[in-house]
């Protein structure tokens, strides 16, 4: 009996220290898990003391980046954080691991550092386009006069246009000219007779 008793008010003073415990040991994650150098990164703490500040680092090989601070918020012992902080853009390509410190506990997390990702120009990309003729439009004639046939001599002949109204000769019928030459050989008769008779 005295020994159940001695039990139960061992278990009740040592309550506290494993509540304690229990809560000594801050967690932190990291998201990503993998970031690029001048990318962005978030720590989250968990199981805290309200009101801790930590200070966060990315560690490897003796090297300490100090990236910012944080403070847990929340409820006593169970208080946290959520923070986000940039990677420097010429931290060098690795693994390495994030340590949250406050003055009494810390936490880490693994952390993959890739090469920066390329950064786009920031002026707008331009094109030179040229203007090409629509396949609708037709060829505009030429104003340049075009040459003449030329003549013997290799100069060009030129004919110019006139009002005046071109008269063709006419052709008279062979019967008439015959009768117009009777005519003439009778008058030349009678003429050389009166001068006859005149005589």
């Amino acid at each position: 009996m005295k020994r159940a008793a001695l039990s139960v008010l061992l278990a009740i003073a040592l309550l506290p220290l494993g509540t304690a415990l229990a809560h000594s040991k801050p967690t932190i994650r990291v998201e990503p898990a993998i970031v690029a150098a001048a990318g962005t990164l978030t720590v989250i703490g968990k199981d805290m003391e309200a009101g801790a500040e930590f200070t966060i680092t990315l560690d490897r090989s003796g090297r300490s980046i100090k990236l910012g601070l944080a403070t847990a918020k929340g409820e006593p012992d169970e208080a946290g954080f959520t923070a986000s902080f940039t990677v420097p853009a010429d931290t060098t390509p690795g693994s390495y691991v994030v340590r949250a410190q406050s003055d009494k506990v810390s936490a880490l997390a693994d952390l993959t550092v890739t090469a920066p990702a390329a950064r786009a120009t920031a002026g707008p990309a331009t094109m030179a386009l040229s203007a090409a003729p629509a396949a609708s439009e037709a060829p505009m004639a030429s104003s340049t006069p075009m040459p003449s046939a030329t003549t013997g001599a290799g100069a060009p002949h030129e004919e110019e246009a006139t009002a005046e109204e071109h008269k063709l000769p006419r052709q008279r019928p062979a019967g008439e000219l015959a009768g117009a030459i009777g005519a003439l050989v009778v008058l030349a008769g009678v003429g050389a007779w009166l001068v006859r008779s005149g005589a």
